[in-house]
């Protein structure tokens, strides 16, 4: 604009260019503005599941190690409790604070958002079924680490259940990984 506006036959031009520039600074600035409450109310959201993640996690980490009984919540399934109130805070926090994030209202956002949510469901079906079977197997206590099992083909020890699969050592001192939905099939 500057530039334009050097040569006369070109100053209208640099006047407008120029006019144009301030105009798309301020709006910028007004709607920088008109976001930090949103942006604030956001993080307000975010911070508050982060305390609620933390108090759970003490609470139930404090009924794990016995120092607290509470009659909804076992030793052994304590971990697996922790993991799903974990998800399930931060899955609900996100959804309220999904309005309050600038641009959220926007067709662009949301055609990403559902975008995103259907590349994640499709792409984990599998992933999913692994850890609602691994829930089914904590949960109904059918195994716990130190028991010997056999299933199919391979036969072990249980050294650790996780979300998605579990580790057996076979008599041979081989570490085997089993998905979990086998073994609630079998």
């Amino acid at each position: 604009a500057f530039s334009l506006r050097q040569f006369p036959v070109m100053a209208p031009i640099g006047d407008r260019l120029r006019g144009f520039l301030i105009e798309l600074i301020s709006n910028l600035a007004a709607s920088a503005a008109g976001a930090i409450p949103g942006i604030v109310t956001a993080l307000v959201i975010l911070l508050i599941a982060q305390a609620l993640v933390q108090v759970t996690s003490n609470v139930i980490g404090a009924a794990e190690g016995g120092r607290v009984t509470l009659p909804i919540i076992k030793p052994d399934t304590a971990s697996a409790t922790k993991r799903l109130l974990r998800v399930i805070i931060w899955g609900a926090a996100l959804a309220i604070a999904y309005p309050y994030i600038p641009g959220s209202d926007s067709a662009a956002f949301q055609g990403l958002s559902v975008m995103l949510g259907l590349m994640i469901t499709l792409g984990s079906t599998g992933i999913v079924s692994q850890i609602m079977s691994g829930t089914v197997l904590v949960y109904s206590r059918a195994l716990h680490p130190g028991e010997y099992v056999s299933t199919g083909d391979v036969e072990g020890v249980v050294t650790e259940m996780g979300a998605i699969s579990t580790k057996l050592v076979t008599p041979q001192n081989e570490e085997v990984t089993i998905p979990n939905a086998v073994l609630v099939e079998a």
